[in-house]
């Protein structure tokens, strides 16, 4: 093997190792986390099961699918009227609101800087 080659497989080497880490570091590392609901939370309706779905985002500002976002929730206001129902998904609250009232939830992730929370008022 002449010096050519062995350099160039080293070049080769040391680019496939650079472009594997920033890869990693801005495709799939979550920088911060959205949260995700097709409802208006001021205009619910008893009984009807509703879902927040917490969203990892990378540097890029593209969503992650492959990652889960560590979510955690609390109710803080009306947890007498609020049913909250077991999730297959780690990155989502499936709830229902048993009758009339406001329910505060108190969203939360360990990539978000500050929590998130969100009123829900049953009419």
């Amino acid at each position: 093997m002449t010096l050519k080659s062995k350099l160039t497989i080293l070049f080769s080497t040391i680019a496939v190792f650079i472009i594997s880490f920033f890869t990693w570091y801005f495709v799939y590392n979550i920088y911060e986390v959205k949260y995700s609901y097709d409802f208006d939370p001021s205009k619910l309706e008893s009984n009807v099961i509703y879902t927040i779905k917490c969203i990892g985002v990378n540097s890029l500002g593209w969503e992650i699918k492959l990652r889960d976002s560590k979510f955690s929730y609390s109710v803080d206001e009306g947890i007498n009227i609020i049913k909250i129902f077991p999730s297959p998904d780690k990155n989502s609250l499936h709830f229902s609101l048993i009758d009339k009232g406001q329910v505060r939830i108190t969203l939360n992730s360990d990539y978000a800087l500050n929590p998130t929370k969100i009123l829900l008022i049953s009419k």
